[in-house]
């Protein structure tokens, strides 16, 4: 099914939460699925602001994730919705802060190259 059929026949589905609190974004975002993620931002790129399970969005999923691709996940989310990276959890964590706890150097890395090319250091002086 092209993404234009999905678009076409499932649009709400797409932002529908599971029984565990997650979109479909969410899950393929963690899972590492890039092209999933590149699909359901073709139909609605708003879709990254969806809050799941203690108020996560799909970026906070990519960025603990140890998935290989989480890392061009995390450049897929960014570019198509880059007011993501401002979100915090129920817990007060940002992307970044979920990187670092998560262990995985190469989401932490992604995040910050985005963020000092794209907002400056403002976001590294929230507090936690």
């Amino acid at each position: 099914m092209s993404s234009s059929q999905l678009k076409l026949q499932f649009p709400s589905m797409a932002k529908k939460l599971n029984q565990d609190g997650w979109s479909p974004l969410h899950i393929a975002s963690e899972k590492g699925h890039v092209e999933i993620v590149k699909m359901l931002l073709k139909i609605d790129k708003e879709l990254c602001l969806i809050e799941g399970q203690e108020g996560m969005v799909p970026l906070h999923c990519a960025a603990k994730s140890g998935n290989p691709h989480s890392e061009d996940v995390i450049k897929e989310l960014l570019s198509a919705c880059p007011m993501c990276i401002n979100t915090v959890t129920t817990r007060n964590e940002t992307a970044l802060h979920i990187a670092v706890k998560s262990g995985n150097p190469k989401n932490f890395e992604a995040l910050l190259k985005w963020i000092k090319k794209k907002c400056g250091y403002d976001i590294l002086c929230w507090k936690d």
